[in-house]
């Protein structure tokens, strides 16, 4: 049975899985299959993209990557 506390419990989880600073763990790693999911991770320069860099992906295809991802993200939220 769901129960009023496990909702609690579920929303704490989650809560924590997406905060800034647990996410990019998750995003950064290639075994999670995350991709990124704020804006912050979608960024093509600056301390930001240094993190994808330092974490091992090369620049160029991460900058490919990380454009195209944002390029959808936008146009998936635009309005019809």
């Amino acid at each position: 049975m769901f129960t009023p506390f496990h909702g609690h419990v579920c929303s704490q989880f989650f809560s924590s899985f997406v905060a800034p600073e647990n996410s990019w763990d998750v995003v950064l790693d290639p075994a999670s299959g995350i991709d990124p999911y704020r804006r912050s991770q979608l960024e093509t320069d600056g301390a930001n993209f240094d993190r994808w860099v330092k974490a091992g992906y090369e620049s160029s295809a991460t900058h490919t990557y990380l454009d195209v991802s944002c390029t959808a993200t936008v146009w998936l939220l635009a309005p019809s």
